[in-house]
């Protein structure tokens, strides 16, 4: 339900001219693209956990301590379970520069002549990739010892974009 709710907020927009058509199908492609890789990577944990649940009712034993959270999911083992930095969906692939990605970002929006809808749209792209909200909803699906990398790349994508809307007041 709130997936087919998120879909349907992100087909909604507010009316554009012409000349700014290009921008919009950029923008939607991408947020299409964003939902789906979200889709695939929560697809991908619900499989890891329901294969983790039937391993532990089959093996009736104790599992031997691990030495910590990389021990869980060593490189290469278990590869779709948990995310890791390069497998969070950013809006540049890869991560890399927070200014660089909040600059796409803001490219992908409406055009600069249109205050409102890229005031809106900044105020979408500021929730979406707001800190706390990030973790609430991705923590469980992050590798632990990833978290401060990926949290620090959300920290300064957020800020950026903070200063992007601030220099549009």
């Amino acid at each position: 339900c709130q997936q087919q709710q998120r879909e349907a907020e992100g087909s909604r927009r507010p009316p554009r001219a012409e000349s700014s058509s290009q921008s919009w199908q950029q923008q939607e492609e991408e947020q299409r693209l964003f939902r789906e890789r979200t889709r695939v990577k929560e697809e991908e944990l619900r499989e890891s956990r329901a294969r983790r649940v039937q391993e532990a009712q089959g093996d009736g034993g104790p599992k031997p301590a691990r030495a910590g959270p990389r021990a869980e999911h060593p490189r290469g083992a278990g590869r779709g379970s948990l995310w890791r930095f390069g497998d969070v969906p950013w809006p540049c692939p890869g991560g890399g520069d927070p200014e660089a990605m909040a600059a796409a970002l803001v490219a992908r929006g409406p055009p600069l002549e249109e205050q409102g809808a890229l005031r809106r749209y900044l105020r979408v792209q500021q929730v979406r990739w707001h800190p706390d909200r990030f973790l609430q909803r991705f923590r469980s699906q992050i590798e632990t010892w990833e978290l401060g990398r990926v949290m620090g790349a959300v920290t300064a994508l957020s800020q950026a974009l903070n200063r992007h809307a601030e220099a549009l007041k």
